[in-house]
């Protein structure tokens, strides 16, 4: 809460980096993954940042 309204933070990146494969990855069931990124994706766009899964990093995920 920031001045009595409710904010998404930028926590919202560490979930994203979480689903990444960041901090261990996450364990969830392959079917959920994309609504979970397509739900921090709203997010990503309240803070008008790009997301780790729509952007070119140069980055690749290591399985």
């Amino acid at each position: 809460m920031i001045d009595g309204r409710l904010h998404a933070v930028p926590r919202v990146l560490n979930a994203g980096g979480v689903l990444q494969g960041a901090r261990g990855g996450v364990d969830l069931p392959s079917a959920d993954i994309d609504p979970a990124k397509s739900h921090l994706a709203t997010h990503y766009a309240t803070m008008e940042a790009a997301n780790l899964w729509d952007r070119d990093t140069g980055w690749k995920r290591v399985p």
